[in-house]
């Protein structure tokens, strides 16, 4: 990999502090999640992903395998953030 940092320096920071870095915790306990959080494109939009990730020690390799699934739900973040526009009209 040219740059290992590439992935880090597109997520938005704030996103970094408050959902990337508190995952690590339930990575490293081996449990499930899913994290939602900002991202810059290489075309310079913001999209949204959604990473699923389950994580376990392979203690005979001494590594950690961790799978991971990336989603891009920027659609449905935008749809929510129209309802919710629009409720916010309504009332």
């Amino acid at each position: 990999m040219a740059n290992p940092m590439l992935w880090w320096s597109k997520v938005l920071p704030e996103d970094i502090e408050a959902v990337i870095m508190p995952a690590f915790e339930s990575i490293f306990a081996e449990r499930h999640l899913q994290v939602e959080y900002r991202f810059t494109h290489k075309d310079g939009t913001l999209r949204w992903i959604m990473t699923c990730i389950t994580s376990r020690r392979d203690v005979a390799a001494n590594c950690w395998i961790v799978t991971q699934a990336h989603f891009d739900i920027s659609d449905r973040k935008q749809q929510e953030e129209t309802l919710q526009q629009q409720t916010h009209w309504k009332d």
